[in-house]
């Protein structure tokens, strides 16, 4: 993973997966989504390589589910 082409395909897959098993999420609303997504940034140890696209898609995958 880890160009546009992949960061479109693994959000159009976040979204069905979101429509299709919603209460599977441990972050299913847009409030606790975006909580999980700040709090899975600023616990990843900083990059000092240039943000790619499969860094994007790694993030937005582990706001699903982190804590």
């Amino acid at each position: 993973m880890g160009d546009k082409v992949d960061l479109i395909r693994a959000v159009a897959e976040l979204l069905a997966d979101y429509r299709q098993n919603q209460d599977t999420w441990e972050n299913n609303t847009l409030e606790l989504y975006l909580e999980a997504l700040l709090a899975w940034l600023r616990d990843t140890e900083a990059r000092k390589e240039p943000l790619t696209f499969g860094f994007v898609i790694q993030m937005l995958q582990a706001a699903k589910i982190y804590e």
